[in-house]
């Protein structure tokens, strides 16, 4: 059983990049695996949270969505929160999120 945590997506500026992605829809809900997370499978299940996973390539972190297998591409946003479990398990630093499919 995993946990997660809720996170916000940052974009700067009015210009959306994402080619409709999830960080184009105000009304997607996203969350982060976090071992001390308050949220569990359950919940994930019940309220259709969009799940982000990182990754990494060439040394870099990004998040992509869990389930998206098609190759993405950063759009101009990145994922945090001031919880400082995110911190804990991510840096303090926010991350690239890779959402947008050509």
């Amino acid at each position: 059983m995993s946990n997660y945590l809720l996170v916000n997506i940052y974009r700067s500026g009015d210009i959306d990049c994402s080619n409709n992605s999830i960080s184009n829809n105000p009304h997607a809900i996203c969350v982060v695996p976090c071992p001390n997370g308050n949220i569990s499978d359950e919940d994930i299940q019940k309220a259709k949270y969009t799940v982000l996973e990182l990754n990494e390539s060439g040394g870099r972190e990004f998040f992509t969505v869990r389930g998206v297998s098609k190759r993405t591409m950063n759009g101009g946003c990145f994922v945090y929160t001031t919880d400082s479990r995110f911190s804990k398990q991510y840096g303090s630093n926010p991350i690239r999120l890779h959402d947008r499919v050509e």
